[in-house]
């Protein structure tokens, strides 16, 4: 072999050890996010002790035994795992379905010979005539990045959490006759946090919060935990789910 030909590959031979020490090691990163309301009240002293991060365990200890004795509600607690450089999703819908348009309240209307398909409309509510779905519940979406000793875990979530509060009576404007028609049209509270931070792992942080008026005046918590799981360079295939 030549002089020229052992300097290229002796090139490349370092190319691919370099390249293997700054690839980022295979792991995997369980994240959980805990959705968690509490009082006001409570919130202005758990919440500081929360963002510290020497009181942070103990507090996210309270907040775990709050929520065993009730005094804290758990809205929601997505749970997914993410290989590091892929994104991965978690979500759980309950739908709502509502009435969107409704016809105007009339006098009955009245027709020559029995007709079992007629639908009469009387004086009173509004007559619904087209319906829509609202999705409820927690999305959460995440990437993942972690260190060469998965001391560190970078974290790139997207969280969405929609919840139906309570249907809402409407009154329109009375008719010449004074009659009045009522319709019923549902409220929701659209919680949104994308969070880009990157924590030890399998600590808990503090990664949002929210100061809520309905139903009644509460701060909503997000709670984010991550442990990552360093992989073996070679992982074997994944089963087939062909019969």
């Amino acid at each position: 072999m030549s002089i020229r030909s052992l300097l290229i590959a002796s090139a490349l031979a370092l190319a691919r050890e370099t390249n293997a020490d700054t690839e980022p090691p295979p792991a995997n990163v369980r994240v959980e996010v805990q959705i968690v309301s509490i009082a006001p009240a409570t919130a202005i002293k758990l919440v500081p002790e929360l963002l510290d991060e020497k009181t942070a365990p103990e507090a996210c200890a309270r907040v775990q035994q709050m929520l065993a004795r009730e005094e804290a509600k758990l809205l929601g607690w997505p749970v997914l795992w993410v290989k590091q450089g892929d994104r991965s999703l978690n979500e759980s819908i309950e739908e709502i379905r509502y009435s969107t348009e409704f016809e105007p309240p009339g006098p009955p209307q009245v027709t020559l010979g029995p007709d079992p398909n007629l639908r009469l409309r009387a004086w009173g509510l509004q007559v619904p005539t087209s319906f829509e779905t609202r999705n409820t519940g927690p999305t959460l979406k995440a990437e993942a990045a972690v260190s060469a000793d998965a001391n560190l875990i970078s974290l790139s979530l997207h969280l969405i959490s929609t919840r139906f509060v309570a249907f809402q009576t409407y009154e329109t404007q009375a008719s010449n006759l004074g009659i009045e028609g009522r319709m019923q049209q549902p409220e929701f509270v659209n919680l949104r946090s994308e969070p880009r931070l990157t924590l030890r792992n399998g600590s808990t942080v503090l990664a949002n919060v929210f100061v809520l008026q309905k139903p009644q005046p509460h701060v909503v918590l997000l709670l984010l935990r991550a442990t990552a799981t360093l992989l073996p360079k070679t992982t074997p295939p994944l089963p087939s789910t062909a019969p």
